[in-house]
C-alpha cells in the first residue's frame, strides 16, 4: 500500500515523492522531529506510521495524528503482547483507519511473553489487555547489556519529546 521510511531526510522525501507514484509513509521522521513542525510532513509523505509507546502513549499519539494531518497506520516495535495491546486499543481509538495495521509482529519472535499471545488469526486481532506470563518473562529476560541499550534508547526517544507540546 506504501513505501515505509524509504529516506532519512525530508528533502531526500521530497524528492523521491515527486519521482515516483507509490505512497510514502513516514515512521521516524515522525519520533526524530517532534520538536519540529510536523504539519510539513503533508508535503513529503502521504501516510504516518504511529507507534503507541515512542509517541508517549495514547493522547500524545492522537496528537501528532492531528497535527501530522495524514491518513494513520499504527504499527509496533517489536513489541510484546503487552505492547501490543497498547497498539490495538490506540488503533481502536482512531475513528477511520485507511490502512491496515503492523501489529503482527509476535509471528517474528520466538515466543510472547503472553498466555495467550497476540497474534493475528485470519487478519484480525482482538482488542485486549494482556497480562504476561511471568514464567516466559523469567525465560526471555535481557542480559545487563541489553537492558542499558533499552534505558538509553528510552532516554533517546524522551528526550525528543521535549518541545512538542502535548
Amino acid at each position: 500500500e506504501y513505501i515505509e521510511q524509504p529516506c532519512e531526510s525530508f528533502d531526500d522525501l521530497a524528492k523521491l515523492k515527486r519521482e515516483i507514484p507509490m505512497k510514502i509513509a513516514v515512521d521516524e521522521s515522525i519520533r526524530k522531529n517532534l520538536g519540529s513542525n510536523l504539519g510539513s510532513l503533508k508535503d513529503v509523505a502521504d501516510v504516518a506510521i504511529i507507534k503507541w509507546a515512542p509517541s508517549g502513549g495514547i493522547s500524545t499519539a492522537h496528537h501528532i495524528a492531528e497535527t501530522v494531518g495524514l491518513p494513520v497506520v499504527v504499527s509496533s516495535a517489536l513489541d510484546s503482547g503487552i505492547g501490543i495491546s497498547h497498539s490495538l486499543a490506540l488503533a481502536a481509538s482512531f475513528k477511520d483507519l485507511d490502512y491496515a495495521c503492523g501489529l503482527g509482529t509476535i509471528s517474528l519472535l520466538e515466543s510472547d511473553i503472553c498466555t495467550p499471545p497476540a497474534v493475528v488469526s485470519g487478519g484480525v486481532m482482538s482488542v485486549e489487555r494482556r497480562e504476561p506470563d511471568f514464567a516466559l518473562v523469567e525465560k526471555y529476560r535481557a542480559g545487563a547489556d541489553r537492558v542499558d541499550w533499552w534505558k538509553n534508547r528510552i532516554t533517546e526517544i524522551v528526550s525528543g519529546w521535549e518541545g512538542f507540546e502535548k
